[in-house]
């Protein structure tokens, strides 16, 4: 049962200050990503063409979650009822038997992205590697 999930990063007022955020970091990764690929034996125009499908793809793709299993378990949630004493309110705490749902997922933006660049770096850089013995 694959399921697609994308959940809003923020809400309300504070969304002009992520969106500021977010072109920040954009403008920063896009220079760091152009330099690796340039690095890694690509043409500069090229490398810098790359960095700016890496970093937007990653922004933009960042609220999205691909399910790739959904786990339930049982848990023993506490619960309260309401008596009123003499227009006081009492909560009165019981446990009550549930389940809850578990979502294992991977990030697109976060995970995949990244995971696809490293493995295009690692199989394009095999020279430059550097190994620890």
């Amino acid at each position: 049962m694959d399921r697609i999930i994308i959940i809003s990063p923020v809400r309300g007022l504070i969304f002009p200050v992520y969106l500021i955020l977010s072109l920040i970091l954009l403008v920063i990764s896009i220079s760091y990503f152009r330099d690796l690929l340039v690095y890694a034996g690509f043409p500069p125009s090229l490398g810098y063409a790359l960095a700016v499908e890496i970093s937007f793809l990653s922004l933009a793709l960042s609220p999205v979650n691909v399910v790739v299993k959904e786990f339930e378990n049982p848990v023993i949630v506490p619960e309260y009822d309401v008596m009123y004493v003499f227009g006081f309110p009492i909560y009165v705490p019981r446990l009550e038997r549930s389940r809850v749902k578990t979502l294992f997922a991977f990030n697109i933006g976060g995970a995949i992205i990244p995971l696809l660049l490293s493995i295009t770096l690692l199989i394009l850089m095999p020279e430059k590697n550097i190994c620890l013995n």
